[in-house]
């Protein structure tokens, strides 16, 4: 059951308060990438800069070994208690996360304690981002009509160029500052700003109403024992379906430090880069979500993990051959495109692989446990390789191996698996 009901204008406020927690949370995932830098010098010991950036790169990957917890168990509690109640919680521990990060003395100041202090603010923002994917997931879904239910699903990511967005203005505005400003306090201006998304949401989200398909189905006692003793199988396939989305992501995450430090680019290109994210996002893919059909769809995924290992190597190799803004461009460019056209068919597939009295924690789980193992450390890998090959083609070998892995868990889903009753 959808919630087929909503006329145009109340639909708006309900797609609202589900995507604007998801864009909050890839704001603060790329705006971490493009201060590594800088973090990497003010929050940890002075000595090997590489040393400093796989230690910050460390502290990013940590937060996400804590999100498949969130997906869990906020999903949980997003099956008992409903969508809404989750969804507050889940931005309630964001801005906590993020007041951390503004307010966190550096190095310098507090010695050890401020790696920990950052960690203890990944984490957070961690736990909350878990919750946030597959509340909003089944919220999404759940209010969508029946021919509009991939358009619909697909939101979660489209929302994400309001995030990037966001972060290219923001990353444009702060590369007007000079090394000391940004080491002195520039630093703490993106998360600042980020802190501005969270009344809004807030706000929104204590004026929701749960979807009537939650509301007419009985919750069971005990649904992360259901989740997992029920449909193990479905929280594996989604899980390795994530793995090239998340490959692909996180390269992009780490691909303007590779161009600050690598290749002399300055942070004011790095911005474009969101731009070209923001863009692609917000058309890419709802536009592809209108093309996929339960007969299309993982047909239209396969297709697009095969392009993906076929055009990986050239696209980097390109770039360490010419190491210019052009060429980083373009890389970038496709790399988005092949993310949008994956990401709306993926979306609607996890979230209809769960039944509604487990689908809010079936899919937080699921696609944090996928982006733990294929995301979370990614940048700290693509980090490391270009650190002992001095290219950044060699995390062509990682992307291919994540897209093998989404292959293979297409084509051993079975049919009775692709489809679950909303």
């Amino acid at each position: 059951m959808t919630d087929a009901n909503h006329s145009p204008r109340t639909r708006l406020p309900v797609l609202l308060a589900a995507c604007v927690g998801n864009g909050f949370e890839f704001y603060n995932v790329t705006i971490y990438a493009f201060v590594a830098v800088t973090l990497s010098r003010l929050f940890f010991p002075a000595g090997r800069f590489s040393g400093s950036m796989l230690l910050t790169f460390g502290l990013f990957g940590v937060s996400y070994i804590v999100r498949p917890l969130g997906g869990l168990v906020l999903g949980a509690y997003a099956d008992r208690a409903g969508r809404r109640a989750s969804l507050l919680l889940s931005i309630s521990l964001m801005l906590a996360g993020t007041v951390l990060l503004v307010f966190s003395p550096t190095f310098e100041t507090i010695g050890i304690w401020a790696p920990v202090l950052l960690l203890c603010a990944r984490l957070l923002q961690g736990l909350a981002l878990g919750g946030e994917f597959g509340s909003t997931a089944a919220y999404l879904l759940e209010n969508a009509p029946l021919q509009k239910q991939s358009l619909y699903a697909s939101l979660q990511f489209a929302s994400q160029g309001f995030g990037a967005l966001l972060t290219a203005i923001v990353m444009f505005a702060v590369s007007r500052l000079s090394n000391a400003q940004m080491a002195a306090w520039g630093w703490r201006v993106p998360f600042a700003v980020g802190l501005l998304l969270a009344p809004i949401g807030l706000y929104l989200r204590k004026h929701m109403r749960d979807t009537e398909a939650f509301l007419h189905t009985r919750p069971v006692r005990h649904p992360i024992h259901d989740l997992l003793r029920h449909h193990g199988k479905r929280i594996a396939v989604a899980a390795a379906s994530t793995a090239v989305l998340s490959a692909n992501i996180y390269l992009r995450v780490y691909l303007p430090t590779f161009a600050q430090t690598r290749l002399g680019i300055p942070i004011a290109s790095s911005a474009l880069l969101m731009l070209i994210t923001a863009l692609s996002s917000m058309v890419l893919v709802p536009l592809s979500a209108n093309l996929v059909t339960p007969r299309n769809g993982l047909r239209w995924m396969s297709a697009v993990i095969v392009t993906t290992l076929l055009a990986i190597w050239p696209l980097l190799h390109m770039l360490d051959v010419y190491r210019s803004r052009a060429a980083l461009i373009v890389a970038y460019t496709l790399l988005t495109v092949l993310s949008a056209l994956y990401s709306a068919p993926q979306a609607w597939f996890v979230s209809m692989l769960f039944p509604t009295h487990v689908r809010a924690g079936g899919v937080g789980a699921s696609f944090n446990f996928g982006v733990l193992l294929f995301g979370g450390f990614a940048p700290a890998i693509y980090a490391a390789l270009a650190s002992s090959t001095e290219t950044i083609a060699s995390s062509a070998v990682y992307v291919a191996f994540a897209g093998c892995i989404s292959l293979i868990s297409i084509a051993v889903t079975p049919k009775r698996l692709r489809a679950a009753r909303v």
